[in-house]
């Protein structure tokens, strides 16, 4: 292990911003890494400060390269990126301070891509080597004529338009090429009544999905084609991110058609799923014209192509290509947060297709990629408690991997013995809030159990009480049940936070561990 804060480079903390909906207690690194195979290198950004100095003016965000063997860092590294200029308009700097850098890594024809947003109100996108300790590109999405202006303040100049996606990461699906969605944006709209091309640059990129080209021989970045939706003022001010969620390029070996090639899909907080040409995005207001979504849609490229999208309190959503809605699987969680819908297969085989999505209140779901009559089949999986909010699940030989909020990694292999089965899932329909409801789970024995010493509920919403199970040894095949409550006597609504809103009317999951002593090893004791 190797802790950055015992090498001078301490987490920063939250306090010094004034205002985080998002994290507690401190900001170091946020944005998932990435990996290169072939160096064995990973790569991240960790937001710390310059010195012995506090306070967000003395903030700063450092590119670190590490081997992912070793954890000693590559020479020359880390880069503190710190008032770089911005390649569209070199009077707008980088202040570590006053960004946080949440979207997912990508690594794009040996450049680093990562996007920032938040507390300045400004996106950029940046560009790192990964064989030199040097800045390549950084672009500015609020910046140049129409932007409001920089006056060489720390609050000057910005304009929103920030890249953070619910975490989900710079999309590219070739070396020529990366695409981002921005946030709500508040100064400097260019774009009013009048159309305009997706091919002339736009200066202020609030509520747009962008697609960059990428100098072959340099890695800078130039804007080359976008699109904004035609209500995006509405939604600036609304708070209705677009950019809350990423935008995902689905295989073009399957989804084309009708002389369009390649797809490019986003949707963010308005609940509105946004299908465009990859290759000419549309612009705004020349385009053919739900719950909020607070991740990437995820695509299923075989047996027809299905798309899915997991909005906060509302249900998942699967779609089949040149088809209406085809299914609604099961409730997505009840809240902000939900993990990007992922897809796997076994070897690309058809008929394999998994839909995994991570719900920070239920743990981890999965089903069967392909409805059957309108409706997916659930996998059941062992519980995956305290999961970490807007991630997915990492793969790798037959195993699965989930971070939590306590600062752990959960492994999970196949196949896993579990030593009862129970009804899944328990379905408590409408609720009034002011009242409760109560169902009983049944359970069965797939072996013989010692004992039961206890069960855990993850939201405060369900109760079930120990007193309520078996007290004694159960043989293999012995069935017994115990009553949940879905308690909404004592429920206060709220607004919550922009970034964080409360779902009213919502959605709550929960998931239940049975803890036990077994009488056969090889099973699972949860």
């Amino acid at each position: 292990m190797r802790d950055l804060s015992l090498e001078g480079e301490p987490p920063f903390l939250v306090s010094d911003l004034g205002q985080c909906n998002d994290i507690s207690g401190t900001i170091g690194i946020t944005g998932t890494p990435v990996i290169d195979p072939n160096t064995e290198t990973i790569y991240f950004w960790a937001k710390s400060y310059l010195g012995a100095g506090r306070g967000y003016q003395n903030g700063a965000y450092r590119f670190h390269a590490i081997d992912v063997v070793t954890l000693k860092e590559k020479p020359g590294f880390p880069v503190n990126l710190q008032d770089t200029p911005a390649d569209n308009d070199n009077t707008r700097w980088f202040t570590g301070g006053t960004v946080l850098q949440r979207p997912s890594l990508s690594i794009v024809n040996g450049v680093v891509f990562a996007g920032f947003d938040r507390y300045n109100y400004t996106g950029w996108l940046v560009g790192m080597s990964a064989s030199e300790p040097k800045v390549i590109t950084a672009y500015t999405t609020n910046g140049g004529p129409g932007a409001p202006p920089h006056d060489g303040t720390w609050t000057s100049g910005g304009g929103d338009a920030g890249i953070w996606m619910g975490g989900s990461a710079i999309a590219s699906d070739h070396s020529g090429r990366v695409f981002f969605v921005t946030g709500s944006g508040w100064r400097g709209l260019v774009n009013q009544n009048l159309p305009a091309s997706g091919r002339i640059t736009l200066h202020t990129l609030s509520e747009c999905v962008v697609n960059m080209a990428v100098n072959a021989s340099t890695g800078i970045v130039t804007q080359a084609d976008y699109f904004e939706p035609y209500t995006y003022t509405a939604m600036d001010a609304g708070d209705r991110d677009l950019g809350a969620g990423g935008v995902i390029l689905p295989d073009p070996k399957t989804f084309n058609g009708g002389g369009i090639q390649r797809l490019a899909n986003a949707v963010g907080k308005n609940g509105i799923a946004y299908v465009m040409n990859a290759d000419n995005l549309g612009g705004y207001k020349l385009s053919v014209g739900g719950g909020s979504v607070f991740a990437n849609s995820g695509t299923y490229p075989l047996e027809g192509g299905f798309l899915y999208i997991t909005p906060a309190g509302d249900n998942t959503q699967v779609y089949s290509l040149g088809h209406t809605n085809t299914g609604i699987p099961a409730t997505s969680a009840g809240r902000p947060g939900t993990g990007s819908a992922t897809v796997t297969t076994y070897q690309g085989q058809a008929g394999t297709g998994i839909l995994w999505v991570v719900d920070p209140d239920a743990g981890l779901r999965a089903y069967n990629a392909v409805p059957v009559g309108g409706v997916m089949t659930k996998i059941n999986l062992p519980a995956t408690p305290l999961v970490s909010k807007y991630q997915r699940p990492t793969f790798e030989n037959g195993r699965y991997y989930l971070s939590t909020s306590k600062v752990q990694i959960l492994a999970y292999g196949s196949p896993v013995n579990m030593p009862m089965t129970c009804t899944s899932p328990t379905d408590f329909g409408s609720v009034p809030i002011g009242s409760l409801k109560t169902l009983n789970i049944n359970c069965t024995a797939n072996i013989a159990i010692t004992k039961i010493t206890g069960l855990v509920l993850h939201i405060i919403l369900f109760t079930a009480l120990n007193s309520s199970l078996p007290t004694g040894a159960l043989a293999k095949g012995a069935s017994f049940s115990f009553p949940v409550t879905f308690n909404l006597t004592n429920h206060q609504l709220n607004s919550g936070s922009t970034s964080s809103p409360q779902v009213v009317p919502g959605v709550k999951t929960t998931s239940i561990d049975l803890l036990t002593v077994n009488g056969v090893t090889g099973y699972a004791t949860t």
